[in-house]
């Protein structure tokens, strides 16, 4: 970034330790899956320096396949929910954990069979 170091905080060794296991509870809000990958030295994802997005470092996009729904960038991807919940599972020894957001917009109206369409499917795959 140009910078003498990184303007992102590091944590000192003690405070990584503070932090291990000193949350009570995962609250997730999921509505899409991405694919992603890393971000290469030339920064091929084109992010402005600084941005959020250079931060992460990665690069997403989503399968083409997946069905879309209302709204342009939410596709309907059931699975990446149970592989998010299972990577959480796994990484933090099984926490407790509250979906408070999850949903699929649709196109609105009465005649709208996305909506229904996409619930069925969803349903189906869990």
């Amino acid at each position: 970034q140009g910078f003498a170091s990184s303007r992102l905080p590091v944590f000192t060794p003690a405070e990584i330790e503070k932090l291990k296991g000193s949350s009570d509870f995962f609250g997730i809000n999921t509505y899409t899956t991405s694919i992603v990958y890393k971000n290469d030295a030339q920064n091929s994802g084109n992010f402005r320096i600084p941005s959020f997005d250079h931060d992460r470092n990665t690069i997403g996009y989503q399968d083409p396949t997946w069905p879309g729904s209302g709204s342009g960038w939410l596709k309907v991807y059931p699975k990446g929910m149970h592989q998010l919940l299972n990577w959480i599972r796994n990484e933090y020894d099984n926490p407790p954990v509250y979906v408070t957001e999850n949903g699929v917009s649709d196109r609105g109206g009465t005649k709208d069979v996305l909506a229904s369409t996409i619930t069925t499917n969803i349903w189906a795959q869990c």
